[in-house]
């Protein structure tokens, strides 16, 4: 009778180590593959929240929601679940909630690991409505409106402005006014994230300092997304960052 050749133990540490091998090769790779596709299901969100808010503008004497038809600036009181007036965030996300303009899920980006939506329609009798929040409720920051001295006021509405950014990812456990101390939900090694335009293009940036500009304002170069309210460049808002030291939102 034949017998049948079996592995040897070197032959199964061979295979064994070339199986090793290739998990090491791909598994980098897999990671990256996830993160590249996290990063587009984010930029794809940023550019919903956007035309959202085009939509709603449609309807609203070209304004972007936190602002009534004239350009005002909507009152607390006119904003459902809301304790803040349309100058903040979450006032905004807000009203695109309540006008049924975007589904609560696209608040939150794929890459934040903090973020939940605890906002339920009113209109569903059998649930009580939790009130919605900067605590966690979203992963991407709006332009700052809050602003006089600048030309972001007007840049909130439909402008097909190409040059200004009206939407961004977050900003992470920063301290404000050093640039080098930015993360994102996409690094902890400097920030990086998507960045969505006022003609609905949406580009993903390696750091904070783009170039813009602002209504009839001039070219602003290297321009601090999120540089302190009440500075001259100021225009983007910081978002809540999740830690347990409390939101960092400068109006």
């Amino acid at each position: 009778m034949q017998r049948r050749k079996a592995f040897t133990l070197i032959e199964l540490l061979v295979v064994i180590s070339i199986i090793g091998l290739l998990i090491g090769i791909l598994l980098p790779a897999l990671g990256a593959a996830r993160a590249t596709a996290r990063r587009m299901e984010g930029s794809t969100k940023v550019r919903g929240i956007h035309q959202a808010m085009v939509l709603y503008a449609q309807g609203n004497g070209g304004n972007y929601p936190g602002r009534n038809e004239t350009g005002a600036t909507l009152a607390a009181a006119d904003i459902a679940y809301s304790a803040t007036d349309g100058n903040d965030v979450q006032s905004r996300y807000a009203v695109m909630l309540e006008e049924r303009l975007v589904p609560p899920a696209i608040l939150i980006s794929p890459s934040d690991t903090t973020g939940k939506v605890q906002y339920q329609f009113a209109a569903l009798p059998a649930v009580t409505p939790v009130a919605f929040n900067a605590t966690g409720n979203y992963s991407f920051s709006l332009l700052n409106i809050d602003i006089t001295t600048t030309q972001r006021r007007p840049e909130w509405a439909d402008s097909t402005n190409s040059q200004a950014i009206v939407v961004s990812d977050r900003l992470v456990g920063a301290t404000i006014a050093t640039v080098a101390t930015y993360d994102s939900i996409h690094s902890q090694d400097g920030w990086s994230g998507s960045l969505g335009w006022n003609d609905n293009h949406v580009t993903f940036r390696q750091d904070p300092l783009p170039d813009t500009v602002y209504g009839t304002g001039a070219p602003q170069t290297g321009d601090n997304m999120f540089i302190a309210a009440g500075l001259i460049d100021a225009h983007m808002i910081i978002i809540n960052d999740g830690d347990a030291a409390g939101d960092e939102i400068l109006n």
